[in-house]
This record gives C-alpha cells, sequence and structure tokens, in this order.
C-alpha cells in the first residue's frame, strides 16, 4: 500500500504537528482504487456536485516516483503523473461536478482539472520561495497554463505571506496584505479567492475581502478567463520603459528578484486578444504612471479621480483595467 523510497524504507508523507502523527505515502498505483470505493459513498451521502482533491495536483510527481519493484512501471515519473491525473476525471465522474485541485507544481495538472488553487513558486531567490517575496515572473503562467483551466487565488494566504525562512505565518493579515494578494491574482490572471474564517482567522475582516475580491477581481475575470496575452511587458521604474521580461533581466540579472531592490520586477501590463489591458504595481516602495484607454472612457467608482487614465500615487497596489477602449478598471490605494 505505501510507496517505497530507491533504498526500500518507506515514503514519508504529512507530518501532524499537532497529534504528532506521521503518514506515508499511498502508492500512486491504488490511489483510484481507494477513490473508487469512498468518493461514490460521499457523493450518496451529501449530494455533492463538486470537488477538491487536496496534494496530487500541487506535488511534483518525481518526488512521489515508487520505487518497489514489484510496482506497475517501477521507477518511473511516467506512471506517477498518468496515475495522478487520472485521478481528476473519476472524481468529476463520481460527484457529477467540476474538480478543483491544490496549486503549488500545477503546471502538471491544469487542463486535466477544471481549477486549481494556484500557489507561486517562481522565480525563487535562497530561502524564499513563495508569494509576496518573488517577482511578478508571468510570462509562463499566462502565455502555457491560462488557456488550460481558469485558476483561482496565488496560494493561501499563510504561504503568501510566508516569512523570510520560508515559514507559513498563521496570523491575520491586514487589508493592505489583501490589497497586494489581490493585485497580484490580478497580474498573473486568476481568478478570485476568499480566505478561510476559522481561528486563526487569516485576514481583518472576512466580508470586506470578499467585497474587495468581488469589486476589483470578479469584473476583470469575467474579462480575462477566456483571452490570452498578446503581449507582456514591464516597466522599468529607473529608465522609464517597458521591456520583454527577457530584457528586463539582462539589465538586472543580480537584483530583479529581490523585493528590496529598486529593480525589483514587480510592474506588468499584460494585453490580452480582446483589447483587455491589465497593468499592476507591487513594488513596495516605487510609483509606475500608467496610461491605459482613452480619455473619454468610464472608470468604476474606485478608480482614479476626474476620469484620469493614469495613477501612481507613493505606495500603491494600482491595476487599471482597459477593455476595448471601455476603462473599466480600479485603483486602490494601500497604504
Amino acid at each position: 500500500m505505501q510507496r517505497r523510497n530507491s533504498d526500500d524504507s518507506l515514503k514519508q508523507a504529512w507530518f501532524n504537528s499537532t497529534t504528532h502523527i506521521q503518514s506515508y505515502l499511498m502508492k500512486p498505483t491504488i490511489a483510484s482504487n481507494y477513490l473508487a470505493i469512498f468518493a461514490p459513498q460521499i457523493h450518496n451521502t451529501y449530494t455533492t456536485t463538486a470537488s477538491f482533491l487536496d496534494v496530487h495536483s500541487a506535488v511534483n510527481p518525481s518526488d512521489k516516483v515508487d520505487y518497489d519493484a514489484g510496482a506497475t512501471n517501477a521507477a518511473t515519473f511516467a506512471e506517477t503523473l498518468s496515475r495522478y491525473r487520472a485521478l481528476a476525471p473519476l472524481l468529476r465522474s463520481d460527484h457529477q461536478g467540476p474538480v478543483s485541485g491544490e496549486g503549488r507544481s500545477h503546471l502538471f495538472g491544469v487542463g486535466y482539472y477544471d481549477d486549481i488553487e494556484a500557489q507561486i513558486n517562481s522565480a525563487g531567490n535562497g530561502p524564499r520561495t513563495q508569494g509576496s517575496w518573488l517577482p511578478l515572473l508571468v510570462d509562463f503562467e499566462l502565455l502555457k497554463l491560462h488557456d488550460k483551466t481558469l485558476t483561482h487565488g496565488v496560494g493561501y494566504y499563510e504561504r503568501f505571506y510566508a516569512d523570510q525562512n520560508d515559514n507559513s505565518q498563521f496570523i491575520t493579515f491586514s487589508k493592505s496584505a489583501a490589497l497586494g494578494y489581490m493585485a497580484t491574482e490580478l497580474a498573473y490572471g486568476h481568478g478570485g479567492f476568499i480566505p478561510m474564517t476559522e481561528p486563526p482567522v487569516r485576514v481583518y475582516d472576512f466580508v470586506d475581502v470578499a467585497k474587495l475580491e468581488h469589486r476589483h477581481v470578479l469584473p476583470a475575470q469575467l474579462l480575462y478567463a477566456n483571452a490570452m496575452p498578446v503581449n507582456i511587458l514591464y516597466h522599468d521604474s529607473i529608465s522609464n520603459d517597458e521591456v520583454s521580461v527577457s530584457d528586463y533581466i539582462r539589465r538586472y540579472p543580480t537584483s530583479f528578484a529581490l523585493s528590496t531592490n529598486d529593480h525589483y520586477l514587480s510592474q506588468v501590463r499584460v494585453t490580452y486578444d480582446n483589447g483587455l489591458i491589465v497593468c499592476v504595481n507591487r513594488h513596495p516602495t516605487r510609483t509606475w504612471q500608467v496610461q491605459v484607454g482613452q480619455p473619454a472612457g468610464t472608470f468604476n467608482f474606485n478608480a482614479s479621480p476626474a476620469r484620469r487614465t493614469s495613477c501612481g500615487a507613493a505606495r500603491r497596489t494600482c491595476f487599471p483595467i482597459c477593455s476595448l477602449g471601455r476603462t473599466v478598471g480600479s485603483s486602490i490605494n494601500q497604504t
């Protein structure tokens, strides 16, 4: 039943720090057998219309390879990958609805799962490999994954705002933190996410965060869900021009990933094939004066005043969103 390491020891899985119970990884080849037993019972008991599968869509299959010589296709990456991917359609059938999965290494699962809780781990620097520490490096996500499924969120708040040693922070986060989280959702073209409410509550006000997600992320989500990027440019706040990610990193190869540096890769403009333009500034100190849309366009009530097509006061998370000459975006003060 348990997957084995190359030295024939059992592969450890989740360790419960509360109960101090160590779990062990199930063989990938028998996971579907257990799903076939329990998923129909759950559906029949609760009349489910959707499901969520933890872990399988989040992990790198290379780390879950079964080295038991008696296992089917022992010691192969492809066997684990195909077995984990096969769980999604089984759940979809059993629960008669969409299946969502946990994110991290979800590039292996998009297109098989209908939705992913999409934790961001691209372009890590040293021990800082998650969320808010990372540069806005959106190209792979938008160009290779976006058209396969509409993911939501950018990871659980406690992971997105991990400490400097990459430890999750199980604390209550401020409105400023929530706005930074939403700006990142918009940059990556993700759907909205409302965090958990059980203690410790993840955000300052659960209802207010839900309203902010509905007000600022949902309108953009509806516009970019079925659109594809045609241009992705990064603003260089030093030279005040916009360049590709390759050119930006060539300019600042040792500092683009450092959130404390002026060259931090954190100001991005994404243009979609339906005319939508999303501009996000997530630099902690530097401003970005953005020109988008048409002066006669209409902003929603959270946008810059006087119908101006620009934003960028100090300490601002700015994400104007334009569609086909009709500005429908927002600019939120993060202070």
